[in-house]
């Protein structure tokens, strides 16, 4: 957690910082584990799915800029996302703070201020000023969504094919 606050702080406006941890179905022989060079591929390391959920917890994200989710994209993943803060992000396709697709996520103690989602260069847009789901399992637990807006539809949110639950949004 304080890896990825101190990344956002130093992180220059419109710049990027991507993320991505490999996932094994079973776990790994301890030889593959310890050999050097498949440790340094990410075979070595990867995480073995039994072992749980990928977790953010206390993140903030300010002046971040993407095509897909502005602060954060989650892309065929589970994961719990905690306590963010996610203000003045932007989009150029959906998802002006934060975007999911065919994700299983639990996203909990949101909040999602001024972002927005503008249409791109071609003239299109899918919306989702604050928030944009698409093909996902997502359960939002207590989120304070304002301010955010979009050139399409949305302002706030925008969930398209998927299951979403939400709870005091």
């Amino acid at each position: 957690d304080l890896v990825l606050a101190e990344a956002f702080r130093v992180l220059k406006p419109g710049g990027e910082l991507y993320l991505c941890d490999v996932f094994a179905d079973r776990r790994l022989a301890p030889e593959i584990a310890s050999d050097p060079v498949l440790y340094a591929e990410c075979l070595g390391g990867a995480l073995y799915i039994e072992s749980g959920a990928p977790s953010i917890t206390r993140l903030r994200a300010t002046r971040a800029s993407a095509v897909w989710g502005g602060a954060v994209m989650l892309v065929e993943t589970a994961a719990t996302l905690e306590r963010l803060v996610l203000t003045q992000n932007g989009s150029i396709l959906a998802g002006g703070a934060l975007a999911t697709l065919g994700a299983s996520s639990t996203l909990r103690r949101l909040q999602v201020y001024e972002n927005t989602n503008t249409e791109g260069p071609l003239g299109y847009t899918n919306g989702g000023g604050g928030l944009w789901m698409d093909s996902s399992d997502v359960s939002i637990d207590v989120a304070a969504l304002a301010l955010n807006e979009a050139d399409g539809f949305g302002g706030a949110l925008v969930g398209t094919t998927g299951t979403y639950t939400a709870n005091r949004l």
